[in-house]
C-alpha cells in the first residue's frame, strides 16, 4: 500500500515538474555575466551567449551598441548564441553586448571589453647617451619609452642579451613604473642595461629596448643615510581587487623597510598583507574601504632612518548590497499573480566618500519611457528610482525582461531579470457559508474547485475551527468523503445525530500555491440562526441598553434645573425688597432697624 503511495506520488511531482516546464518563461542570460577584458590572440574569436526560457530563443550581438548583422562577412552569427569573428582585427576591437529574445521579452546581458592583443614593437637598438655615476651613489634607469600594449606587459631588465635578466637585490630593485631602482652603485653596476617587455601570460617573447650605458666613476667607499628615492604617489585601489605600494630607499648599507597600515600598526605578512622585493613593496588583496589610510614606509640602516607616508584612496564603482532575498535590492527572476502590486528594486551603495548616479531602468532592453507602454499610468517610481512599482498586474501586457543600470565615474553595475505574471488562484465552486445540518438532505458539500495558472503545484489544507485536520482524520472516520483536491463531504447518514457536535464548526479549506494563497470557509451548526448573528443582536441589545441609560439620565438632570429655577422664582426669601428711589438714594430700610434695634439694647 505505501509502494503504491509513493508511486502515485513520484508520478505527481514528474507531472507537476513537467508542467512548470513546459510553461512559458521569458528569457534570461546565463553568460557571459563578467565585465572583465578579453583579449584575442588570434585572428579568429568565438564568444557564445547562453539564456535560460522557453520556448525558443533568438540570439542578436552588438559592439558598441551596432547591431552585427549578416553584412559584415568578418562575423558569424549562429542560432544557438555563439558568434564568430574571422580575421580579428583592431577594427573589431569593441564592447560586446549579446540579447537573448522571445515571445515574452528580451533579456540583456553586460557589456563585455573585447580587443585586439597590441604586442610590444622594439625600437633602434642603438646605445643612449652614457649614464655618468659615482660609486656609492644612488641610481635610477626609467623604463618609459616603450610602446602601449594589450594586455598590460610586465617591465624586467636585462643586461645585454634575454637571456642575461638584471639580479635583484637587496641593493636593487624595480619600482612599480618599471625603474630599476640602485640604493647605491659598484664597480660591477658598470656596464649596459636594457629594459624588456614580457607578456603577462608568457615569458617567451621578450622586447628588448635600447641599451643604457652606465659609467661607474671609482670612488672610496663610505656609509651614507637613508634617503628616500622613490615612494607611490596617488594611489587608487578598487574594492575587492589588490594593489601595491612601493617605496625604495637609497643609503650604505642597505636599508632595511618597515612598513605600517593606516592605523600606525606594523604591518606582517599575512593572507591579505604580502611584502615582496626584499621589504620594498607592500601588497594589500582584498582590498575594503576600511583600508583607505595613511601608510607609512621607514627605511633604516645604521646611520638613521627616514619615513615616507603613501595615502591610499579606495574607490569602487557602484557596489551590490548583500541581501538574504535578493528581490530586495536587485533585479531577478520574479512570478506574481495577476491582480497583485510588485516592487523591482534596482539598488547599489557607493564606496565612502563617492556617490552613484540615478538608475537608468530598461525593459526588454529599450529605456523604460511611458510611450513604451501600454498602460503608464500602473507604472511609478520612487524618489530615487531604485524602486519601479507596478500595480494590479495584468497578463500578458507585464511580463517582459527589466534592466538597470547603476554608474559612476568607476563603473557600473547591471542587473537583468524578468517579471512573468501568471494567473491568479480564482475560485470557481464554493459552500454556503453557513449551513443548517438538519435542513439538509443527504450529504453535505463542502468542497472547493478552482482554477491557477499551469505553472505551479498547487496545495490544500483544510483547518477544523483553526485546527489543520490530517490525512488519518479522515481515513479513520466514515463521515468524511475526502480528496487531496479540496473535495470534501459530510456524510452525516452515517452516524446519529447525537454524535453530529463533534463535527460541527468552521472549515476551511486553504488553497495555495509557491505565490499566493487563497482561503474558504463554512460553518455547520444545528443553530436556526448563524452564532455569530445572534452575538452581534445581543451587543447591539447591550448597546441600545446603554444608549437608552445615558438618555434616561440626561432627562432626569434636566427635569431636576427646571424644578430648581422653578422654587427660586416663586419662592424668594424673607427678605425687605428694595424700591428704585431707595436705591437711587442708598437706602436700606431693613439694614436700619437693625442698627436701631442695637442702640436701643
Amino acid at each position: 500500500m505505501q509502494t503504491s503511495r509513493m508511486k502515485l506520488r513520484l508520478l505527481t511531482l514528474m507531472l507537476a515538474t513537467t508542467a512548470i516546464m513546459s510553461e512559458y518563461t521569458p528569457p534570461h542570460i546565463t553568460y557571459p555575466v563578467s565585465q572583465e577584458l578579453m583579449v584575442v590572440y588570434s585572428d579568429m574569436f568565438h564568444i557564445k551567449c547562453a539564456a535560460d526560457g522557453h520556448p525558443f530563443i533568438s540570439y542578436t550581438w552588438y559592439r558598441d551598441d551596432i547591431l552585427l548583422g549578416d553584412t559584415d562577412n568578418h562575423v558569424k552569427a549562429y542560432s544557438n548564441g555563439s558568434l564568430l569573428l574571422l580575421r580579428y582585427s583592431n577594427r573589431e576591437s569593441g564592447y560586446y553586448q549579446c540579447r537573448a529574445k522571445n515571445q515574452h521579452g528580451t533579456s540583456v546581458s553586460v557589456k563585455i571589453p573585447i580587443f585586439r592583443d597590441i604586442k610590444a614593437e622594439s625600437h633602434s637598438v642603438e646605445s643612449l647617451p652614457p649614464i655618468e655615476v659615482t660609486e656609492g651613489d644612488p641610481l635610477s634607469l626609467p623604463c618609459d619609452n616603450v610602446t602601449d600594449t594589450i594586455p598590460a606587459y610586465i617591465k624586467r631588465w636585462y643586461y645585454e642579451s634575454k637571456n642575461e635578466q638584471a639580479e635583484i637585490t637587496k641593493r636593487i630593485g624595480v619600482n612599480d613604473k618599471g625603474t630599476l631602482m640602485f640604493a647605491y652603485v659598484t664597480k660591477e653596476d658598470h656596464k649596459n642595461f636594457r629594459c624588456g617587455l614580457v607578456p603577462p601570460k608568457e615569458s617567451t617573447t621578450i622586447t628588448l629596448y635600447q641599451p643604457i650605458p652606465v659609467n661607474v666613476k671609482e670612488s672610496p667607499a663610505r656609509d651614507k643615510i637613508v634617503k628616500l628615492a622613490y615612494k607611490s604617489n596617488n594611489v587608487k585601489g578598487y574594492v575587492g581587487k589588490s594593489v601595491k605600494l612601493v617605496c625604495f630607499f637609497s643609503g650604505r648599507p642597505e636599508p632595511t623597510v618597515e612598513w605600517m597600515d593606516n592605523k600606525n600598526k606594523i604591518i606582517k605578512e599575512s593572507n591579505r598583507f604580502k611584502i615582496d622585493d626584499f621589504g620594498r613593496s607592500l601588497e594589500i588583496k582584498n582590498i575594503t574601504e576600511d583600508d583607505e589610510g595613511r601608510f607609512t614606509c621607514t627605511g633604516r640602516n645604521n646611520l638613521g632612518l627616514d619615513s615616507q607616508t603613501i595615502d591610499l584612496n579606495v574607490t569602487s564603482g557602484p557596489l551590490r548590497i548583500p541581501s538574504i532575498a535578493a528581490e530586495t535590492v536587485a533585479l531577478t527572476k520574479r512570478i506574481v499573480p495577476e491582480g497583485k502590486n510588485v516592487t523591482l528594486n534596482c539598488k547599489a551603495r557607493p564606496a565612502f566618500g563617492e556617490h552613484t548616479e540615478t538608475p537608468v531602468w530598461y525593459r526588454n532592453g529599450e529605456i523604460l519611457v511611458k510611450e513604451n507602454l501600454t498602460d503608464p499610468e500602473r507604472y511609478s517610481f520612487n524618489t530615487d528610482r531604485t524602486s519601479l512599482i507596478i500595480r494590479n498586474l495584468t497578463r500578458p501586457n507585464d511580463t517582459a525582461c527589466y534592466q538597470c543600470n547603476i554608474s559612476n565615474s568607476e563603473g557600473y553595475l547591471f542587473y537583468d531579470g524578468y517579471l512573468r505574471v501568471i494567473e491568479s488562484i480564482k475560485i470557481t465552486r464554493k459552500p454556503e457559508s453557513y449551513i443548517k445540518v438538519r435542513e439538509v438532505e443527504g450529504d453535505i458539500d463542502l468542497s472547493v474547485h478552482v482554477t491557477s495558472d499551469a505553472c505551479c503545484l498547487r496545495s490544500y489544507v483544510w483547518l477544523l475551527n483553526g485546527t489543520e485536520m490530517k490525512i488519518s482524520d479522515f481515513n479513520k472516520s466514515p463521515v468524511f468523503n475526502y480528496s487531496t483536491d479540496c473535495i470534501l463531504r459530510f456524510q452525516k447518514d452515517y452516524v446519529d445525530e447525537s454524535e453530529w457536535m463533534k463535527y460541527l464548526g468552521n472549515y476551511t479549506c486553504i488553497v495555495s500555491n509557491s505565490y499566493e494563497q487563497v482561503q474558504v470557509s463554512a460553518t455547520l451548526s444545528l443553530e436556526a440562526e448563524p452564532i455569530q448573528d445572534s452575538l452581534q443582536d445581543e451587543e447591539a441589545g447591550v448597546q441600545l441598553w446603554v444608549i437608552l441609560l445615558i438618555v434616561g439620565l440626561l432627562i432626569l438632570l434636566v427635569a431636576v434645573i427646571i424644578v430648581v429655577v422653578f422654587i427660586k422664582t416663586n419662592f424668594p426669601r424673607n427678605t425687605y425688597p428694595l424700591e428704585k428711589t431707595e436705591l437711587k438714594h442708598h437706602l436700606n430700610p431693613e439694614e436700619d432697624l437693625l442698627n436701631q434695634s442695637f442702640q436701643e439694647i
